[in-house]
């Protein structure tokens, strides 16, 4: 179990040095973003590449952090149960 962790945490080193060198390499482009729904259309103004990459990956890395802390906590709950029948039928068993 701890060599898993060891690994996911050098994958998780990795990922970041890799997002955080495209970032940097990026910095000076900007890109005009705009929406056309047919009916209604935006055009914003010239947003730099490096806040848009920046910005994806921070959301990225929230929506996995919220994922796994509900997994984590359903994870808990469930132990809390098995405990719990554990200790229901050890005090049958005397």
């Amino acid at each position: 179990m701890r060599a898993l962790a060891i690994i996911a945490a050098v994958l998780v080193i990795a990922v970041g040095f890799v997002g955080s060198a495209f970032v940097v390499q990026n910095s000076l482009r900007t890109v005009t973003l705009s929406l056309n729904l047919g009916f209604a259309a935006w055009q914003y103004p010239p947003v730099p590449v490096m806040w848009l990459l920046g910005g994806s990956f921070a959301a990225g890395a929230l929506v996995g952090g919220l994922f796994f802390v509900w997994r984590s906590w359903g994870l808990r709950a469930q132990v809390r149960n098995l405990e719990r029948q554990l200790a229901m039928s050890e005090a049958g068993s005397f």
